[in-house]
């Protein structure tokens, strides 16, 4: 299959091929992860090799290979390598509006609303053990067989096989009419707007004050919400967001070490190497070679 990585600011991207509400990436991961993030689209992953870690509002479930999930539009999520080996997982990332079209439709209302709307669906996993569950994730391995092909008509045997398996879920699941708010509970939505401010200055100065007051909170509400719900301070996810960035750079681009710090937020190359170091387990110069080593082998 071929491969779309190092996402830059996925959850404040656009996601879409061609005009299509959709993206299909394949992630490797090696020892490191993704931090935390949300986006409008539904995010459908699969294991192909490895393990991984994956972190939903404020729990942690560990997927092995062979096993997927689907992640509900507007949730806090992120990624963690865990295992010993690499892991490799495909995934796929696709507006609603692509099953169900004209915003009002019978689609909309009967089929994806309240599967999206649900409070009590932030995520679903599927395992080959549970038939129903096997079935979509053949459907799914399907999807990614579609996008990496992109042979004339993909497009429409894709959203088929996603309204197959969004049909397979609202049959399997109960959903109960009545309770409809969406992932929206006031905590959610500000750490969203802390988050996007994160991800918008992360090369500027930050404080945790600037951070708070992007959700007009106090500094103390800042600090408990991140630490309630992320695990983390403000600052190490700055840090670690930061980071992020610097990767992407380092894959893409020509720029030295201590310009991509500069831009990323690091104001010193001795600092930007040791925070790198410490989240990647490499040095820059380490990580740039090792890209360079698998883009030339791939």
């Amino acid at each position: 299959m071929s491969a779309i990585c190092d996402r830059n600011q996925r959850e404040m991207l656009i996601h879409t091929t061609d005009g299509l509400p959709c993206a299909f990436y394949v992630d490797e991961y090696r020892q490191n992860g993704y931090p935390w993030h949300w986006h409008d689209e539904m995010e459908f992953a699969y294991i192909e090799e490895g393990e991984l870690e994956i972190g939903i509002n404020q729990r942690k479930i560990r997927l092995s290979c062979g096993e997927g999930i689907l992640i509900n539009t507007g949730v806090l999520h992120s990624y963690r390598h865990t295992g010993k080996s690499r892991c490799h997982m495909p995934n796929l990332l696709f507006h609603p509006t692509l099953l169900y079209g004209t915003e009002g439709s019978i689609f909309q209302k009967k089929y994806i609303e309240p599967l999206v709307e649900s409070p009590d669906i932030s995520y679903i996993v599927f395992k080959t053990d549970t038939p129903w569950q096997k079935l979509i994730l053949e459907k799914f391995r399907l999807c990614c067989q579609l996008c990496a092909d992109q042979e004339y008509g993909y497009e429409l045997l894709l959203r088929n096989a996603l309204s197959e398996i969004v049909l397979q879920i609202r049959l399997k699941i109960s959903i109960p009419e009545h309770k409809k708010s969406g992932n929206n509970s006031p905590e959610t939505i500000r750490m969203r707007k802390m988050l996007d401010y994160v991800q918008q200055n992360f090369a500027e100065e930050l404080t945790v004050s600037q951070i708070a007051e992007a959700a007009f909170v106090s500094k103390r509400e800042c600090l408990r919400n991140f630490r309630s719900m992320l695990h983390q301070s403000p600052m190490q996810y700055v840090k670690e967001w930061r980071v992020e960035q610097s990767k992407k750079l380092l894959a893409e681009t020509s720029f030295s070490i201590a310009e991509i710090g500069e831009r990323c937020g690091f104001h010193s190359q001795s600092y930007f190497t040791q925070k790198f170091k410490e989240y990647t387990g490499q040095t820059p110069g380490e990580y740039r070679k090792t890209i360079g080593k698998m883009t030339y082998n791939n």
